[in-house]
């Protein structure tokens, strides 16, 4: 039996390519790329500032028009200071020079010559009101600090050739801002990753077609969540559902058509022992793991490489004509029963079909795997992940044997960050009713004893996966 740390490497070991399918880079206009990843790095076009200006609202003069027994910026103000004021230096004006002796007013961001050894005295520091007035004939300055000239100098925070983003950085809404101000006008984005959901089972019924439930069957309510959790209506996404009823060749023809379509096959349902769990039985080939004597075995994660003729070299399509699929138990509760590998070179995540446990092992497993496919960020462990500590409140359930994996719903008040698992009549991998609101999970240790109200656990946080 794996481990959830095990199952994860093994699963991330998948996205060690891109689909031959998938575009690898776009070039986007800037404003057309908010959500994409980028590909390549985004370097700096322009300076940021492009030209000194003055970070305050104000008045400037000379320094060489400070009175002499300002020494420093802790020297006791003996002013007033008395200066003539000749005009305004208002934003998007020509830098110039204060004639000597005099002061000038100037707005925040006006322009300032770049060798002019200047000081902005903030408006503040004068007898002047703030907000709009006439321009003054002569101001009070009542405080000099000499080792504080208030201006943005060009190039203070982003020289030109920086890199501003690297890549795999998110474009949102700073990181547009950053390129822009930068003068970027385009970008090279990773192109879209296109994801296959596959719902199998003859009990399964699709609502939304209109279908009238008959006795034994179940609305389909994996497929929607699961497309849901791999980003359905994200930028850079194209995520595709599909239903197969529970047969092989129907099945098997699927997947064929999707390993030359999509960058990712998901599955959920039939990966356990049933006698029609189709997903297991064609995908394997006849070589899973069915006990917890499954460590014990050679070649753990390797070991399983023929799923037939489905995963021999066909006619269509230039990707690898071989298959490798491994389906076994993992050591959780709920999620036991898993299957990953890849079809046809296609990267394949295979979820339980509990909807509990699919939540679950999409968070741990399919979520990583999705991220790195798509460029973004990843991480060596499972565990390396957004969390938050939270106080619990309530009762969580209790371990048998396996780790256990909550849901959890975590609120942030006044006392700081408080988590409830589940809700209603209990914990099970069925319950889909609360999975409501829910925004992390809780791994409680094997045989470890019931969390109860006050206790504080770390979260792993699951908004945005």
């Amino acid at each position: 039996m794996r481990s959830i740390a095990d199952h994860f490497q093994f699963v991330q070991s998948l996205a060690d390519r891109p689909s031959a399918g998938a575009s690898p880079i776009e070039t986007l206009p800037i404003q057309d790329a908010t959500g994409r990843i980028l590909a390549s790095p985004a370097v700096a076009a322009l300076a940021v500032p492009p030209f000194s200006n003055s970070a305050m609202d104000g008045f400037a003069i000379r320094r060489s028009d400070i009175p002499a027994d300002v020494e420093s910026a802790d020297a006791e103000s003996t002013g007033p200071w008395v200066f003539p004021v000749s005009g305004d230096i208002a934003a998007g004006s020509t830098p110039e020079l204060p004639p000597k002796g005099h002061a000038q007013r100037i707005m925040t961001g006006a322009p300032v010559p770049e060798d002019a050894d200047l000081l902005i005295i903030p408006v503040e520091d004068t007898n002047i009101p703030i907000g709009p007035h006439p321009l003054p004939a002569e101001i009070e300055v009542s405080r000099i600090k000499v080792d504080r000239d208030h201006i943005r100098r060009a190039g203070n925070n982003i020289q030109q050739g920086d890199v501003v983003a690297p890549a795999g950085t998110v474009l949102d809404a700073g990181a547009i801002a950053a390129l822009l101000s930068t003068g970027v006008t385009t970008v090279e984005v990773v192109g879209v990753r296109r994801v296959g959901v596959i719902t199998t089972g003859d009990e399964v019924i699709d609502l939304a077609d209109g279908a009238a439930l008959q006795e034994g069957q179940i609305p389909d309510s994996n497929r929607p969540m699961v497309a849901a959790l791999a980003g359905a209506g994200q930028p850079g996404l194209d995520v595709q559902q599909y239903r197969v009823k529970d047969t092989p060749e129907e099945f098997e023809a699927t997947l064929d058509r999707l390993a030359d379509e999509v960058d990712l096959i998901i599955t959920t349902g039939g990966v356990s022992a049933g006698a029609f769990d189709v997903v297991r039985a064609v995908a394997s080939g006849g070589n899973d793991e069915d006990g917890d004597d499954a460590a014990g075995r050679a070649g753990d994660t390797a070991g399983h490489t023929d799923v037939g003729e489905a995963g021999r070299e066909g006619d269509e399509g230039e990707r690898a004509g071989e298959s490798a699929m491994w389906f076994g138990p993992i050591a959780m509760k709920p999620g036991k029963p898993q299957g990953a590998g890849k079809w046809r070179g296609t990267p394949m995540l295979c979820l339980p079909g509990n909807p509990v446990s699919a939540w679950v092992s999409f968070q741990l497993f399919g979520a990583p795997l999705l991220r790195a496919l798509r460029g973004l960020p990843t991480t060596e462990s499972v565990w390396a992940r957004p969390q938050v500590t939270a106080t619990v409140r309530g009762q969580l359930p209790t371990t048998s044997g396996r780790p256990l994996v909550v849901p959890v719903r975590v609120t942030y008040g006044s006392g700081g960050p408080e988590l409830r698992g589940f809700s209603g009549s209990g914990f099970g991998s069925h319950f889909v009713g609360s999975l409501v609101g829910v925004n992390g999970m809780v791994v409680i240790d094997a045989d470890a004893p019931a969390k109860t109200d006050g206790e504080v656990l770390n979260v792993i946080l699951t908004d945005g996966n």
